[in-house]
């Protein structure tokens, strides 16, 4: 997608907001989940337990976020601007 901090009435009829948006919410979601899966992998010695507790609900959190962008990409976008 080209660099640009405007939308035609093309991009407009084509949704190409809710697509950039939606491709940024589930690439942080994935790269969050990446790294909590990194975070416990590299760290069950190092840090505290309530820490890895917390680390481990929001990795639970991701993992179920990440199902519903897999059923639906739009899913937080809509839940977000449909309010």
């Amino acid at each position: 997608m080209g660099t640009t901090l405007w939308f035609d009435a093309a991009d407009v009829k084509n949704e190409k907001l809710k697509s950039l948006v939606a491709t940024g919410q589930f690439t942080m979601c994935a790269n969050l989940l990446d790294y909590t899966i990194k975070l416990q992998r590299d760290n069950k010695l190092t840090l505290d337990a309530n820490v890895l507790k917390l680390i481990e609900h929001i990795r639970e959190q991701l993992e179920k976020d990440w199902a519903q962008f897999k059923a639906n990409p739009y899913f937080l976008y809509e839940k977000t601007f449909n309010q």
